[in-house]
């Protein structure tokens, strides 16, 4: 045989319906001869299928036609075969067509954020109508459409990044919708597909945890410098007793000292209050807290994280020697328009962000405590009530709008605003504490504000080569005045410019070159009531620091970075002669120059013994102006040839990565200032009757020196928290007595407790524990009786030579969400101090006009209650 014959036509059986409906396929076997036209004549059954099929098998084959077979002489001849005719379900469907009939978008419950990646499920498919073939056969063969599969009964798609999904060719049914995604709820829902009808739905998952942190918790870019301690804003407005603000976080870092209640400023590593730098976006700002310390001047909601440098930090910042925090904003969100509104027992605030198109987002906040006209309110409506009005109040703004003009060019322009105002007045008629001829005779009122616009522009100039440019405009007016005793109005307009260019040569060398400049004037107009009368007296100058600075950063291994910087800064404020030399100690002996400049050199590196330890070390110079601003340099009552104030800072630290969550960072540190300037007083021979001698001086010296640790658990799905002990000692050189004493500042050690735990149903509870060495004091001696007996004299013994008691609070804060499908509503009470009932803590201290009895002043607690819903 030459050739077999060779089908050339073939006939499509009839399939009944009653027979595939009910899932009848198989095989019939058939004998077929073939006769030498091509023709089958016979046909018979060997094995049979089902009598019907059998039937329209035999009578489909008789028509088949084929190329009839041939002998090796090429002879035409008839044969018998074997043939085997399929009948299957899987060809009745496969003609169906593909037609979306169910489609829907995942959206997380709450924020509406879209579910990327998730797995929808439809199962337990049931009561079909509209399909011939059993279910399983049918569903088999929709699922081999592009996007959606077929696996044990049940059909599967994944959404995309924006949350869709959808699925085609659905029979008319009833399912089980289930949504599975990592992090979220296990999400079912009943669903009916109607015939000719397409449904629609968009489903909203209830996430585990409602944490923003989550989001960005585990991404660490990788840390340069030695001493900074960077905390997510998202994390931290949870702590307990910092009333959900999330700058308030630096009073319980490692490094700062506690003040004393309704203090606004910080006090870091033993330094003067005025010593650290406030910045917002890399910007300076005036002040960082309204009155009282209660809230910072920014809304948590555009943070991103504050980052604080307790010392030891690069060439990039300069006027400052004692800290610096940096308040980071964040960008708008673009996915959508989100906006949040909230009210507490201090203030009201609302704030919105997003997208106006692709390219261009914006975020705008606005915020007003009424606390102060509550208070108010109260006293004026209490009969016999204190002789007393209270009228405090803040406010404060943001917007922001950010532009991507290419991929590697983007601008952000934003504006701040910050306003407090506290008036306390006396409502006897006719008092008169002061003199005349000043306003304000019977109240005391403090009034202070600030507006800070900013443009940023960062570009990627080429490949190894990038751009940072900030412009900012400052405008800052404070007003103080107390019954007539004194007033000070204060007017400053300044102006920032900040430019960094970075060259990359290689991996393990690049190059930075910056200029920082800070220009400025001031009117300050103060009345003093002196002995003589009102002394009154206008000044007006320039406040000029011109700044510039280079540092490389080096890898002479893959596993160390070194960078060493140097920086320059000129004060066009001061006349005294400046270095050319960077000053790490007092030196005895320097070379001058003509010009109030002064020279900083500042290293520090890191050394990776593994992944999970590193070593690191700083040592560099700072410098600032003498301070406090405008008072120690006024020509009159100050001193105009102060030089600047000097510091020199040494660090060093090792971290330990101990688990992907739990971290400690332990630091050594040693501080010198110089050059501090300083009243002066009977024992420097101060002759007050000359009114050409300077009332400042800048002969005082101090010392700081200690240990910090930072054991810190990082957010999890249920806890987060961190000790932060100090360990610490600050020294002030006593020039008549020639030997160091306790700095006002100085507490030996300082530790803080934070935890918080996630509860089930969207609860959060935590705790706060603070315990610091009281302050130094100096002790108060009964003295001679005056004239007419009515009071003595205060005699005060040696200076900061004993100590207040210790300082022990407890702060209690819980949380509690409501996630509805489209906002969330967030409420919450913070109690402050509740400790007080068994541990009073002396905040001020109040004699009797004989000194022989003393009332110390303490803190009660205080509740922050409130509440946001974000939609």
């Amino acid at each position: 045989m030459k050739t077999l014959p060779e089908q050339t036509r073939f006939v499509a059986a009839d399939y009944p319906r009653e027979l595939y409906s009910a899932g009848v396929e198989g095989t019939v076997l058939l004998q077929l001869l073939i006769s030498e036209d091509g023709t089958v004549e016979e046909v018979s059954v060997d094995e049979s299928l089902h009598p019907v099929l059998d039937s329209t098998a035999v009578s489909a084959a008789k028509q088949f036609r084929f190329e009839p077979a041939r002998l090796n002489t090429g002879d035409i001849v008839a044969v018998q075969l074997q043939y085997a005719y399929h009948f299957s379900l899987d060809e009745v469907v496969a003609d169906t067509e593909e037609v979306i009939n169910f489609q829907g978008r995942l959206r997380e419950r709450g924020t509406r954020r879209p579910m990327a990646n998730a797995l929808v499920v439809l199962e337990n498919i049931r009561n079909t109508e509209d399909i011939a073939v059993p279910l399983e056969v049918y569903l088999r063969r929709i699922g081999e459409f592009h996007g959606q599969d077929f696996e044990a009964g049940r059909l599967i798609t994944e959404t995309d990044s924006e949350g869709r999904f959808s699925f085609a060719s659905l029979p008319a049914c009833s399912l089980s919708v289930r949504v599975v995604s990592g992090g979220y709820e296990e999400f079912r829902r009943e669903e009916a597909i109607s015939a000719g009808e397409e449904l629609l739905v968009t489903y909203y998952i209830p996430a585990r945890s409602y944490d923003d942190y989550e989001v960005v918790a585990y991404y660490r870019k990788e840390e340069r410098e030695v001493s900074r301690r960077s905390l997510p804003a998202a994390e931290v407005q949870r702590v307990p007793g910092l009333s959900g603000d999330a700058v308030r976080v630096v009073q319980a870092l490692p490094g700062v000292a506690r003040l004393s209640f309704g203090s606004g400023n910080i006090s870091v590593r033993g330094s003067y209050l005025w010593d650290s730098k406030f910045l917002l976006d890399g910007v300076e700002i005036p002040q960082l807290y309204h009155f009282g310390g209660l809230k910072s001047v920014v809304n948590s909601e555009a943070i991103e994280a504050v980052d604080f440098y307790p010392g030891g930090w690069g060439v990039r910042h300069g006027g400052a020697i004692g800290g610096l925090v940096d308040v980071q904003t964040r960008r708008a969100r673009d996915d959508r328009f989100h906006g949040k509104v909230g009210a507490s027992s201090l203030d009201a605030y609302f704030f919105v962000e997003g997208p106006l198109r692709d390219d261009l987002r914006i975020m705008a906040s606005a915020r007003r405590s009424y606390f102060g006209d509550i208070a108010s309110a109260v006293l004026d409506n209490i009969e016999d009530g204190p002789d007393v009005s209270l009228t405090p109040f803040y406010w404060d703004y943001l917007a922001s709008i950010e532009y991507a003009i290419s991929p590697d060019h983007h601008v952000r322009t934003s504006l701040y605003g910050s306003y407090d105002s506290l008036e306390i007045h006396l409502r006897e008629e006719e008092f008169s504490a002061g003199s005349d001829d000043m306003d304000h005779l019977d109240k005391i009122q403090n009034n202070s504000s600030f507006v800070r616009f900013t443009t940023a522009l960062e570009s990627r100039l080429f490949e190894n080569l990038s751009n940072e440019l900030t412009f900012s405009l400052l405008q800052q007016k404070t007003y103080n005045a107390a019954f007539g005793f004194f007033m000070q109005d204060l007017t400053v307009h300044g102006m920032d410019i900040q430019n960094t260019l970075s060259k990359t040569f290689s991996e393990s060398v690049s190059l930075h070159v910056g200029t920082d400049v800070t220009l400025g004037s001031y009117d300050l107009y103060l009345d003093i009531l002196g002995v003589h009368g009102v002394n009154r007296d206008t000044l007006t100058g320039d406040m000029n620091r011109i700044g510039g600075y280079v540092y490389a950063e080096l890898r002479p291994r893959e596993n160390w970075l070194v960078i060493p910087g140097i920086r320059y800064d000129h004060y066009g404020l001061l006349h005294h002669e400046g270095a050319w030399f960077p000053d790490f100690w007092e030196y005895s002996r320097r070379r001058r120059i003509p010009y109030s400049g002064e020279p900083s050199a500042r290293i520090s590196t890191r050394y990776s013994l593994s992944d999970a330890h590193v070593l690191k070390a700083a040592a560099g110079t700072y410098n600032q102006s003498p301070q406090p601003f405008g008072f120690v340099t006024h020509e009159t009552w100050g001193n105009p040839d102060l030089p600047a104030t000097k510091a020199a800072h040494y660090v060093v630290g090792h971290e330990w990565q101990i688990t992907d969550r739990i971290s400690t960072d332990i630091q050594g540190y040693y501080n010198m200032q110089w050059d501090i300037p300083r009243m002066q007083n009977s024992d420097d021979d101060f002759d007050r009757e000359n009114i050409n001698q300077n009332l400042f001086i800048a002969d005082e010296t101090g010392r700081t020196y200690g240990m910090e640790l930072m054991l810190r658990h990082n957010r999890g799905e249920r806890f987060f928290g961190w000790l932060a002990y100090t360990l610490s000692r600050s020294e002030r050189w006593d020039v008549q007595k020639e030997e160091y004493r306790l700095f006002d500042q100085d507490q030996t050690h300082n530790l803080q407790l934070v935890g918080s735990f996630s509860l089930p149903n969207n609860w959060e509870v935590g705790g706060r524990m603070h315990y610091t060495t009281g302050n130094p004091d100096t002790p108060v001696s009964i003295g001679n009786e005056n004239i007419q007996g009515k009071s003595i004299g205060r005699i005060s013994g040696e200076e900061n030579s004993i100590r207040k008691d210790p300082f022990f609070k407890v702060d209690l804060r819980a949380e509690k969400q409501w996630i509805f499908e489209r906002t969330i509503l967030t409420s919450h009470v913070d109690i402050q101090n509740i400790s007080w009932f068994f541990h009073k803590n002396p905040e001020f201290t109040l004699w009797d006009d004989f000194y022989k009895e003393r009332q110390d002043i303490s803190m009660i607690p205080l509740i922050d209650a409130g509440f946001t819903l974000a939609f």
